[in-house]
């Protein structure tokens, strides 16, 4: 879905309209954001209410509109906008400039994200390279949990790369008892099994329960056992799966908080949905006691099912939370996944479900988020108040321009 160049400008005729009545409904910053990527020039009225504003001119110097990085991280950003419209050349020039800065400075999250955008440009040495600096980086932490976290974190970079036996030796240096050595084991097993490797799958797998079984906290090891047990049901490991939900359910029982033990076996029954267990999904939910806990998990529960088609079921779950608003974000939520499955006409029809139960501006970020446009604003001119509405109608043009659509063009 590609809206017209007349479309576009009259909704922004709309928004100049609004602002000009309510100017403290809009950021001007955004409206500047806006107008650049619409016209590559401020209109007059814009320029002028930015030069009234000194404090935001420094600010701007954020936009990518007029960006010229100088840190790594202007560069770093400007490479994920590229990537997201797919300006692959661009975005490569602009990771060499995050990697050559990058060879003074040692930053945990930005060597992540850099070796992610090296992957997608298929420039594997460079990855490797940017992985190793992870991986000394996060070794140079005093911090335990942040140190096994980027660990972690590389351990899934090098099954991006393929490197099975690398992933392995690195996740099994980390130590089991805080749960990291679960999640890094736990991406090896499931690369281990889509290679069509089972029985070493079966090996990691198991080699993963054993150092959630000494994780001391019962919180932790009901987490760790769940997410376990739903990698194992999504690559066909059915048996092991369902020792490790039954896990994660005993150690759910053993937490003596109410409330901290309705959220686990709400996280459980998220994870069998996730995994495409629809009847575990509802057992978990059954054990789950206490009002708000159980709304929770129905809804999240509700949102995991999209994926796996269980729209009707999904629908169900989200129309029996009894809170107006929380029903209303529920469908929401389940719309949103299901235009980014390219169902758009059920995430419309989810929408107008919604839409009695949460404000209109959510229901066009939603439908801004998945690309439908015109139906989006369609949505926000009928909001009554001019400020919101000129500024849900700028929202649809600044994600329109700012983000490429889950579905069109």
């Amino acid at each position: 879905m590609n809206p017209s160049e007349s479309l576009k400008e009259q909704v922004w005729r709309e928004v100049l309209a609004a602002w000009s009545v309510k100017p403290e409904a809009f950021s001007l910053l955004d409206l500047v954001e806006v107008d650049l990527r619409l016209h590559q020039s401020l209109s007059p009225p814009l320029a002028a209410a930015l030069q009234a504003r000194p404090d935001l001119i420094q600010k701007r110097a954020m936009a990518p509109a007029r960006l010229v990085p100088e840190k790594d991280f202007e560069w770093l950003r400007l490479a994920q906008a590229q990537k997201a419209h797919k300006d692959r050349e661009g975005a490569r020039r602009s990771v060499a400039r995050v990697a050559a800065l990058q060879e003074q400075a040692d930053n945990g999250d930005l060597l992540w994200e850099l070796a992610r955008l090296q992957l997608w440009l298929g420039e594997k040495e460079a990855a490797r390279r940017s992985i190793t600096r992870l991986i000394h980086f996060a070794n140079q932490k005093s911090l335990r949990a942040a140190r096994e976290n980027e660990l972690s974190s590389a351990v899934a970079l090098l099954v991006d790369v393929g490197d099975l036996v690398a992933a392995t030796l690195l996740a099994l240096s980390i130590p089991p008892d805080w749960g990291f050595q679960e999640t890094a084991l736990r991406e090896v097993a499931v690369a281990t099994a889509k290679a069509g490797k089972r029985r070493e799958a079966q090996h990691l797998f198991a080699v993963a329960a054993q150092g959630v079984a000494t994780i001391q906290s019962a919180i932790g090891r009901a987490r760790s056992s769940a997410w376990l047990a739903g990698a194992q049901w999504q690559v066909g490991e059915r048996q092991g799966a369902r020792q490790n939900f039954a896990k994660a359910q005993q150690a759910a029982f053993l937490v003596s908080e109410a409330y901290q033990k309705a959220e686990v076996l709400g996280e459980l029954a998220v994870a069998h949905a996730e995994a495409g267990d629809v009847a575990g999904a509802k057992r978990a939910l059954t054990l789950v006691h206490g009002d708000d806990e159980k709304e929770k998990a129905q809804a999240t529960v509700a949102v995991a099912l999209v994926p796996h088609r269980e729209i009707r079921l999904a629908k169900q779950l989200a129309r029996m939370i009894k809170t107006p608003r929380r029903r209303g974000s529920a469908l929401l939520q389940i719309a949103l996944a299901q235009g980014r499955q390219k169902d758009l006409s059920g995430c419309r029809q989810t929408c107008t479900e919604a839409q009695p139960f949460v404000p209109t501006s959510e229901v066009v970020g939603v439908l801004s988020a998945v690309g439908d446009f015109p139906g989006a604003v369609r949505t926000a001119r009928t909001i009554s108040e001019i400020g919101a509405r000129g500024a849900a109608l700028c929202d649809c043009l600044r994600a329109l321009l700012m983000d490429p659509p889950v579905i069109g063009g």
